[in-house]
């Protein structure tokens, strides 16, 4: 089936195939190639919650840009609401 269903995740059977292929499917197989070397490892998922610890962030900075809060105390305050409302996504 050579690359028909996509570019093997072996490495081994990538080069193996690399001689049989179409001039389309190098074309595949050579950006697949490139895109891995380009490509950070994924971190998986941000926390359950966290949208709401990136909301309170933007209303934190919200508050400091008015002067409602002095950035030490907004860096205090932040921080204790962030690791509550993480604690309840556990």
């Amino acid at each position: 089936m050579l690359g028909d269903r996509g570019v093997p995740g072996s490495p081994k059977v990538q080069e193996a195939l690399l001689p049989l292929l179409s001039p389309a499917q190098k074309q595949v197989f050579n950006y697949v190639a490139w895109a891995g070397e380009h490509s950070s490892p994924y971190n998986g998922p941000d926390p359950t919650k966290a949208a709401e610890v990136i909301n309170l962030l933007k209303n934190t900075t919200d508050q400091i840009a008015y002067g409602v809060l002095k950035p030490e105390e907004a860096a205090k305050q932040f921080r204790q609401q962030a690791e509550s409302i993480l604690a309840q996504g556990k």
